[in-house]
């Protein structure tokens, strides 16, 4: 490889840099563009079919966009606009949530997808064909 190709190789990966530095300022700095939490949550949602992680919300969200959600800091400050939308949702009775055993944070669905006891029904739990078998 030539000198002038080893530059080249060297400022493209410095460019790729910047740019993601650039959307961590971005984010801090709340000059993001605004991101329709609550529609683009319930499209999520509606899209997977099953009740959500919000993790995995978070992922359907940006999976076509250049966003970094590798990078801590823009993970946490989108995670924390992601809450507050789940948390509005909940509130309004528009989404429920339900917590599983020795599983970090809450699962989301829609309220039809609950029964009477507030049990997911068999066809919207992501869980139902998970066995977990426990070894000591």
């Amino acid at each position: 490889m030539t000198a002038v190709e080893i530059l080249k190789q060297e400022r493209a990966t410095l460019l790729q840099r910047v740019k993601a530095i650039d959307k961590a300022i971005n984010a801090l700095t709340k000059e993001a563009p605004n991101i329709r939490w609550t529609e683009r949550s319930l499209s999520c949602i509606r899209e997977k079919g099953h009740v959500c992680l919000s993790a995995e919300i978070l992922e359907c969200l940006f999976w076509d966009e250049q966003t970094n959600l590798a990078d801590p800091k823009i993970r946490n400050n989108y995670m924390t606009g992601l809450s507050i939308a789940l948390k509005n949702l909940v509130e309004n009775g528009i989404l429920k949530k339900i917590s599983r055993p020795g599983i970090r944070g809450f699962y989301y669905g829609l309220p039809e997808w609950f029964d009477e006891n507030n049990v997911v029904k068999a066809q919207y739990d992501v869980l139902k064909e998970i066995n977990y078998t426990i070894s000591i």
